[in-house]
């Protein structure tokens, strides 16, 4: 996580944090680390890796991301880790990101993303046969910086 550039004063949000691996990783460096995902297993699942690793700087939501539910410029780092594919409106859930961050802070999105269409209808039929709660794959153009 030293890679990352968190530290001991960072509070970094993890969306759609499904089992909290990440998160668990940013709470070793980092003040705070809240989670949020829509379902209560995969927050069952981060929750007992909370306390396998002994991690106390922790926090769980279970609950949509839309609109996220922490007042505006709360975080150091927002972030979501192979999700964005499952929202039907990417572009509001990283405004919402955007809103929450601290001015300076960062947003990072990682995730797959595809610029050739047969590409990309070939992703999403293999995702969807994985994984119905797929929605789409994204290209660079769908999900444009929102304004701040």
């Amino acid at each position: 996580m030293t890679a990352s550039g968190v530290g001991l004063t960072d509070t970094v949000l993890d969306v759609a944090c499904g089992p909290g691996v990440l998160a668990c990783a940013f709470a070793e460096v980092a003040r705070h680390v809240p989670g949020i995902d829509i379902t209560p297993a995969m927050i069952e699942r981060a929750q007992a890796l909370q306390q396998s690793k002994g991690r106390t700087n922790m926090a769980w939501r279970i609950g949509n991301v839309l609109p996220l539910p922490f007042p505006d410029a709360s975080f150091s780092l927002v972030f979501p880790r192979y999700s964005f594919h499952h929202f039907p409106d990417p572009k509001a859930v990283l405004a919402e990101m955007v809103r929450t961050c601290l001015p300076g802070g960062r947003v990072v999105v990682a995730d797959v993303f595809t610029t050739d269409p047969e590409q990309a209808e070939a992703y999403n039929c293999m995702e969807r046969l994985r994984d119905p709660s797929h929605v789409s794959g994204l290209s660079p153009r769908r999900v444009d910086r929102p304004a701040r």
